[in-house]
């Protein structure tokens, strides 16, 4: 074969090649037709219908990642923990030192208890101020800031709004009312607000503290008894 021979065979060759690319769109597309088509003669769907069903289906496929992805921080959000009540907790330690901040001596005549059930109650608590004077126990002395003294007021029975207030034992509410001690004691001892401090081996013995209002509201109670 000579070489123009072989030279018109590679132009008809690539000829028929270049005819043959501009059909292949319009054979998918027919293909694509006549595939409709076929779904509509088997099931009860229309062309447009499957062509509006595959559309559906495309844009479901497109926006799947985006919710899964909504899902994923939703998931996070719940499994990663709030840090509000930490938060709170530290800004309130962080204040202690600009806070008032109370000897044992001033919790006992304020409370009206003893300095040595005081000292029992602050000695552990975590964010009281200790300053060792010797080696010995007896020579550390306590100050506590005014939120320590609200938490170990609540742990006691007390309310916060009460704080303040005048405080009275059992023998004050004695002398006030001229009743006999453990008609008093049976009055306050399971009364919402009373200050309880139990001590003793055994903790057999307890210690009331009756906040002013309470004990106004025990007052009251007693005036309009039916």
């Amino acid at each position: 074969m000579s070489v123009d021979q072989k030279s018109a065979k590679l132009r008809n060759t690539s000829q028929a090649k270049s005819n043959s690319e501009p059909k292949a769109l319009p054979r998918l597309a027919s293909y694509t037709w006549n595939l409709f088509r076929g779904l509509d003669q088997e099931s009860a769907c229309t062309v447009e219908h499957s062509l509006l069903f595959c559309i559906v289906a495309v844009l479901i496929w497109a926006l799947a990642p985006l919710c899964g992805l909504g899902r994923l921080e939703t998931s996070s959000s719940i499994l990663v923990p709030t840090r509000g009540s930490i938060t709170t907790e530290w800004s309130s330690e962080n204040t202690a030192h600009i806070q008032k901040h109370y000897r044992i001596r001033d919790l006992a005549d304020r409370l009206k208890f003893s300095e040595e059930s005081i000292r029992q109650l602050v000695k552990d608590e975590p964010g009281v101020v200790k300053i060792k004077r010797g080696r010995k126990a007896a020579h550390t002395s306590y100050r506590v800031p005014y939120s320590v003294a609200i938490r170990m007021y609540a742990r006691l029975g007390g309310e916060a709004a009460t704080f303040d207030e005048e405080h009275y034992r059992i023998a004050n509410v004695v002398s006030l009312w001229g009743l006999g001690r453990e008609t008093v004691r049976q009055l306050i001892k399971d009364e919402p607000g009373v200050l309880k401090f139990c001590f003793g081996r055994k903790g057999a013995r307890w210690t009331y503290s009756v906040p002013e209002s309470v004990m106004e509201r025990i007052h009251n109670r007693l005036r309009y008894l039916v």
